[in-house]
């Protein structure tokens, strides 16, 4: 249906496992002790099989308090509370031990495996190998075999839960490789180390009841969590591992229930590396992409996909022998031919577009890709008469077009129609034309731009009351931000693609390598009493680099402001200059640029303590709105102006109770994705006169196309109706 340019799954999935939500509910915080009902809402855990895993027993006992306080007696207690929550609320619980037995480490293994389960906990309390007693802090592992899997999802849901319950400092989720009872596991699995017993007010701590509920309340919102808004499935056809040829396709199964597929959190690697070549059939949950010519042996294929909910697939590992040769992709006599062109600015010649992508319903492989000519021949079964294209090239608005492939030359087509050029093989055909015109008039195309996600690792930034980190919510945005970019034309490099540190030194030199029109920094900070600002400030801040960075910094904060509604009280919100304390110069910011010449910005698009801003964060809306802002901001800093484009500001709306729809993607023409928070608006800048297609797939609803007529520069106002499928 059509090409999102997914950045080959790509980084998003590169060891992240960010916690987000479906449902933009804000968590109540809680307390040891507190009240909070637990029993709300339980439907994600009914018919789970979920196995808890006590740590230690019998004669392992574990750390020992400087009480006597014994991790083993601790574990087991936290589990059977915790086996009662989770059974109230209609899971299947398994337990390792019920008593204060002896387990191997082999033996809970081969028992959660033995059984099948949803997901595996391993619970314990941790001691300071140093018998350092004042430490004290949360941690929860998972196994590096499931980076950026369902593993890493319910380590990260569980660590929010914990974190808002204690807020002990310090703490963190952790991939780990050697823990045993992780190791050669079946995924999902987990292991908490809520708090060190070997900490002496944490023991004493440790030996009250209501504590214990406490941590155990935690655990059950975090597996509630994890399984709220479904998983999705990937699944590899066989017949086409056989099939010799360049493309290889998967299915994407949504259960019921499940949010909706994440088309740009996609992932499919190939021996470590993204592939390039990565095309989403929306209508139909099929997933193409391509092996090239230069692979050629034996590598590791990666799949897998998130949905809206934030949660991913099961990770698919494949070993693909490549050492036998791919098909050739040379043109065939019995094939339509195409030949693919594009501007590379709206005034320039066309040119022939390497590695132009086509997917037709109604041809043989349904996906090809074009040769370093332009070139691409597609073949259709005889009895096709009328068949449907969608053409896309990163850089470029997709097409989507109906041909017959057997009319003869001379007739009325709706593509140009040539004879085929002498340097193909196919000399008694004739060949299509298809013209894609460049995204946003070509104004990124080949531009650099670094995108640089602050914090990570031992650097979490500000933790909120939900446990979310800063960090977090930074790499989210810069996925979404990176895969616009790319999409556009831009060459974009993330200074980081997975929760671990890096030093403000390592960040200069990524941005020296590099040499980028622009190095941006995305962070999400909490206010600055130096600066002015006060606790709950509902505004955008930059911060830039002497005077080389206040120009894309003026071009971002009106974006960030419109689609953000960010602002409020400092002024005009309407107005195109900044208002106060928007934009500034930053001391420590110039320090470390210095002697760059490319232009640093740091970009904060909300202060993270705002009302709101964290639940908003926690969603795959909120994050993707961040970066489509922060998108229109450079498209307007490299020249263009959207006052002299059309618009679409427009809602979607449930036909029969006219409540506006959460969690809506929308596209303009296949091409460019937004996503609708709970007021069910959207924005879609920098048009260009014509027709054009909008799709809506929401939850529930059928994917639903429109089609409008924009004029030039007009700000259209648009409402897009669903109907929910019949049963």
């Amino acid at each position: 249906m059509r090409q999102l340019l997914l950045w080959g799954g790509v980084a998003g999935f590169l060891g992240i496992g960010l916690s987000i939500f479906f449902l933009a509910i804000a968590y109540a915080q809680t307390t040891p002790g507190s009240s909070q009902s637990l029993t709300e809402d339980v439907s994600p855990l009914a018919g789970k099989r979920i196995c808890l895993d006590p740590g230690h027993g019998g004669s392992q006992t574990g750390a020992v308090g400087v009480g006597g306080l014994r991790e083993s007696d601790v574990n087991l207690r936290v589990a059977l509370i915790l086996k009662e929550l989770l059974e109230q609320a209609g899971a299947t619980v398994l337990m390792t031990r019920t008593d204060d037995s002896t387990v191997s480490i082999a033996e809970r293994r081969e028992f959660n495996k033995k059984h099948n389960t949803d997901l595996f906990v391993s619970i314990h309390h941790n001691a300071n190998a140093q018998v350092d007693r004042t430490v004290n802090r949360t941690e929860v592992f998972y196994h590096w075999h499931d980076r950026g899997g369902p593993s890493e999802d319910a380590a990260r849901h569980i660590y929010r839960e914990l974190q808002a319950t204690f807020k002990l400092p310090d703490s963190k989720v952790y991939m780990c490789w050697a823990y045993g009872v992780l190791r050669e596991n079946s995924y999902p699995a987990v292991l908490g180390e809520a708090s060190y017993i070997s900490n002496p007010e944490e023991e004493r701590r440790l030996r009250d009841e209501k504590y214990l509920r406490a941590e155990a309340e935690a655990y059950f919102r975090g597996i509630k969590a994890f399984f709220a808004g479904g998983r999705p499935q990937v699944v590899l056809e066989k017949r086409f591992l056989d099939s010799n040829k360049h493309i290889l396709r998967a299915i994407l199964k949504q259960p019921d229930g499940s949010a909706i597929i994440d088309p740009q959190r996609i992932r499919v690697e190939l021996g470590g590396e993204p592939l390039s070549h990565v095309y989403y059939d929306v209508e139909k949950s099929q997933l193409y992409f391509y092996i090239p010519d230069s692979r050629s042996s034996e590598e590791e294929l990666v799949l897998s996909a998130r949905n809206l909910a934030g949660h991913t697939s099961r990770v698919k590992r494949i070993d693909m022998n490549l050492s036998h040769g791919w098909a050739s992709g040379a043109h065939l006599s019995n094939g339509t031919l195409l030949r693919i062109l594009g501007k590379k600015k709206s005034e320039m010649k066309p040119v022939p577009l390497t590695s132009a992508e086509i997917f037709s319903p109604e041809a043989e492989r349904h996906y090809y890709i074009a040769d370093d000519k332009g070139l691409v021949t597609v073949y259709f079964k005889p009895s096709i008469r009328l068949a449907y294209l969608t053409v896309s090239a990163r850089g470029y608005w997709t097409r989507t077009l109906v041909i017959n492939p057997w009319k003869k030359a001379g007739t009325t087509n709706p593509e140009k129609k040539i004879p085929t050029p002498s340097d193909a093989p196919t000399l008694d055909q004739q060949i299509y034309e298809i013209l894609l015109e460049p995204m946003f008039r070509g104004v990124l195309h080949g531009k650099v731009i670094v995108v640089d996600p602050e914090g990570g690792g031992d650097d979490p930034g500000p933790i909120g009351n939900t446990g979310l980190r800063a960090a977090d919510a930074n790499l989210n945005t810069a996925f979404y931000l990176a895969d616009y970019l790319r999409q556009a034309g831009a060459d974009v490099s993330l200074t980081r693609t997975m929760d671990v540190s890096m030093d403000n030194v390592s960040r200069v030199r990524f941005g020296l390598e590099r040499n980028p029109d622009v190095f941006l920094t995305i962070g999400h900070r909490l206010p600055e009493p130096g600066l002015g600002e006060k606790p709950g400030m509902n505004v955008t801040r930059i911060g830039h680099r002497w005077s080389s960075g206040r120009p894309v910094a003026k071009s971002l904060i009106f974006h960030l402001r419109q689609l953000l509604g960010t602002g409020a009280g400092l002024g005009d919100i309407t107005s195109r200059e900044p208002l106060p304390g928007e934009i500034h110069n930053w001391s420590s910011w110039e320090v470390m640029h210095a002697a760059q010449r490319y232009t640093a910005v740091y970009v904060c698009p909300q202060m993270f303590d705002a009302p709101g801003v964290e639940v908003r964060l926690s969603t795959t809306a909120g994050c993707r709105k961040e970066a489509l802002a922060i998108l229109y901001g450079l498209i307007q800093y490299f020249g263009l102006d959207d006052r002299t484009m059309a618009s679409i500001e427009g809602g979607v709306v449930d036909s029969k109770t006219r409540m506006p729809l959460h969690n809506t993607l929308v596209w303009l023409d296949d091409t460019l994705l937004t996503q609708t928070e709970s007021d069910g608006k959207f924005l879609i800048k920098y048009i260009e006169p014509g027709h054009h297609t909008i799709t809506a797939q929401c939850q529930g609803y059928p994917i639903t196309k429109k089609v409008i007529d924009v004029k030039k520069a007009e700000q259209l106002k648009v409402q897009i109706e669903l109907s929910r499928k019949s049963l």
